[in-house]
């Protein structure tokens, strides 16, 4: 009978998709050991066999389909998706330390970068929270530690013979040697006694059913019971493994709220500055060192103690001073604490010709005050806004807190006649301070409990040779007070030492810390100058008011502009910091090092440094964002580096505080112009421009 199919049609395989897919992943397999076999009969020289590894079957999407469709109908779903209301979002209010919001400079508005990131410090935190997180693992395991934890305290205690302690089995040994008694050295009285005691005892209770047969069946449900009394229930849930280090689940702990870091605060108030001499206005300014580092810690704070009088000989050079710069105390900010810490105080003075230190040092007598007190008053009029290097002193931060009161180095700098062994350091001063005030940084419980108990020679000597053996590790350990805890302390510095102009780098500073450190003979080869300076020292207060940040913004509590501002300083940390910066900080320090103008031909000995930071226009006009230092505007468009009188190569120890703009240019510039101070007082150019 003829079909009506198609001869053709006959040949071709009624096969499912799954079977399509199936026949393509053969028809695959077996091209590719066609191919590797003839690959190998062509390589004659190769005797092994090609591996032929198993192709991966290519993914059936009906399947696919049909299992997400089964597991749509699974009734355990509830149990496995995650909640649709388990995350939310919230906002956390963000604590502002400034009193108002920072404006950013006109322009700056414009950019979307430089918005963006100022919004990142207005804005509130966005927080992410999961309400069913107390149903995870990681808050499971902390709650069944803590019940696992409550179950082993109300379970009571087993005392097992194994637990006893070892050591009274020797005395229980000497006991009963010592208990062996002859029978002839006791008397026969004794004895009576006992047997009468014996007979008068009660006797004890008796056991009627002891006896008694009972079935085993019985008597191992009795057991049962017995065994059953005070059990728990479920004893591998008290386990608890040895080592807790290994947690098997990951403990997610909430982050907190990213805040501020101040590290330890100390507020350091100014209260005099005087001199023998008072005739010409003299500025100070206040930094902290490491001498163990090597390096400055802290920027710069410049105070004025000046009477109102010598202010005014510098009216021609100071149009008017602001608020800010008429602070006279400052917080510092220490977060690695070290016995190396120096507070150092530098003087300086308007530029003059000469020595200008020699009129300081003589006896009041002496000294023509009138015609002193001129010639400064002209310099004044004629060179205000030069300055020069004066006077240094500096004093061991840690001693003064631990409750040194007074520094005067009178009776070592002053006379020479003084004998060797009397110092004005503080490390003499404070031999007799109580011990409770110090916080001991290292091991000494070894020690301690070694000394308490001595007994014979014996033991006293092998403590000594124990300490000798530990005294490597006592080397490298330092008594460190409590920074955060220390009582007020006042202390009055009671001379200065000249700053000679060719020791004014790094170098000299640190090795006249190291000297002031030892107070070493090498003091007395400085020049002192008579002058008091009194500092108060003490932990800042909390929530302290009329404070300013280093940006010169108002902190929170600022009641009102009559107060007299607390200056912030900014920290320089010895190491490393890693902490997020929550408070908008753009500032640029500069300080120049060294100059040499020695092969230059002609005039060049009064050398003094012009920086200014020059605008992104056109005109390259100098802006406005050089932060002042004391009694005058609070930023100025350009600064003079303090000059050494007479020296073609000097060192500079300046420091030069720049609020950079919120949107730098590719026009803007730092400009330094180098000059020539020429000191006639005539009406003469006073500067000439070397470069």
């Amino acid at each position: 009978m003829a079909s009506n199919q198609r001869s053709f049609a006959q040949h071709l395989s009624k096969l499912p998709p799954g079977g399509v897919s199936l026949d393509y992943a053969t028809h695959q397999t077996s091209s590719t050991l066609t191919k590797s076999r003839m690959s190998t009969s062509m390589i004659g020289s190769s005797s092994c066999s090609v591996p032929v590894t198993d192709v991966v079957d290519p993914p059936d999407f009906e399947e696919i389909i049909n299992q997400q469709r089964s597991y749509e109908q699974d009734h355990c779903i509830p149990f496995v998706d995650f909640p649709d209301d388990d995350v939310f979002v919230g906002l956390l209010r963000r604590q502002q330390r400034v009193a108002e919001p920072i404006a950013l400079e006109p322009g700056a508005e414009t950019d979307v970068r430089v918005r963006d990131c100022m919004n990142r410090f207005h804005n509130d935190y966005t927080v992410y929270n999961r309400r069913y997180i107390s149903y995870s693992s990681s808050q499971n395991s902390k709650t069944k530690s803590n019940e696992v934890a409550d179950v082993q305290k109300s379970l009571s205690k087993h005392d097992y013979e194994i637990d006893a302690v070892e050591e009274i089995l020797p005395l229980h040994r000497g006991e009963s040697k010592r208990s062996s008694i002859r029978l002839n050295d006791v008397s026969r009285n004794s004895w009576a006694n006992s047997v009468l005691d014996l007979k008068s005892s009660k006797p004890d209770e008796l056991l009627p059913h002891l006896l008694d047969k009972l079935p085993i069946d019985d008597v191992d449900c009795v057991n049962e019971r017995n065994r059953a009394v005070s059990r728990h229930r479920q004893l591998f849930t008290i386990y608890q493994p040895h080592d807790q280090n290994e947690e098997v689940i990951e403990k997610r702990e909430i982050p907190t709220p990213p805040s501020e870091h101040f590290g330890h605060r100390i507020l350091v108030k100014c209260l005099a500055l005087k001199l023998d001499l008072e005739v010409e206005p003299v500025f100070a300014s206040m930094a902290l060192y490491d001498l163990r580092e090597r390096k400055r810690i802290s920027e710069n704070f410049y105070f004025d103690m000046s009477t109102e009088a010598c202010k005014k000989m510098l009216h021609n050079y100071v149009p008017r001073q602001d608020v800010s710069t008429l602070s006279r105390s400052c917080i510092f900010n220490i977060t690695y604490p070290s016995s190396d810490i120096f507070i150092v105080v530098r003087l300086e003075k308007v530029l003059q010709s000469g020595d200008v230190a020699e009129v300081y040092m003589k006896d009041e007598k002496s000294i023509n005050k009138e015609k002193v007190a001129g010639l400064a008053k002209q310099y004044c009029e004629k060179l205000g806004a030069y300055r020069m290097p004066f006077a240094i002193t500096a004093m061991q931060l840690m001693n003064v807190v631990n409750g040194a009161s007074t520094l005067d180095r009178d009776s070592t700098l002053g006379s020479d006649n003084s004998s060797t062994g009397s110092s004005g350091s503080l490390d003499k001063r404070l031999s007799g301070l109580n011990e409770s005030l110090f916080k001991k940084v290292g091991r000494d419980d070894s020690l301690t409990r070694s000394m308490s108990g001595v007994g014979d020679l014996r033991s006293l000597k092998s403590n000594q040779s124990n300490s000798d053996k530990r005294s490597s590790w006592y080397e490298k350990e330092e008594t460190m007070p409590n920074l955060d805890t220390f009582r007020n302390v006042t202390i009055a510095v009671s001379s200065f030492f000249k700053q000679e102009t060719d020791k004014l780098d790094d170098d000299d500073l640190y090795k006249f810390l190291a000297d002031v450190k030892r107070s070493s003979s090498s003091l007395k080869k400085l020049k002192p100058i008579p002058g008091m300076l009194r500092l108060d020292l003490m932990p800042c207060p909390e929530s302290l008011q009329y404070c300013l940040s280093p940006e010169l913004y108002k902190i929170q509590p600022y009641p009102n502009e009559k107060g007299r501002p607390n200056k912030e300083i900014v920290e320089f940390p010895q190491r490393e910091l890693y902490v997020p910066f929550t408070t908008y900080r753009n500032l640029l320090y500069i300080y120049p090092r060294n100059v040499n103008f020695t092969n230059r031909p002609g005039s060049a000995r009064n050398i003094a440094v012009k920086v200014e930071f020059l605008g992104g226009g056109e005109e390259k006009v100098p802006l406005p964002v050089i932060f002042g230092k004391s009694s005058c505007p609070e930023f100025s468009s350009h600064v003079y580096t303090a000059v050494a009188y007479h020296n073609r190569n000097p060192d500079f120890y300046d420091e030069i505080k720049i609020k950079l703009p919120s949107r730098l240019q590719s026009g803007n510039h730092i400009l330094f112009t180098f000059y020539h101070i020429s000191l006639v007082t005539d009406d003469t150019a006073q500067q000439t421009t070397l470069g």
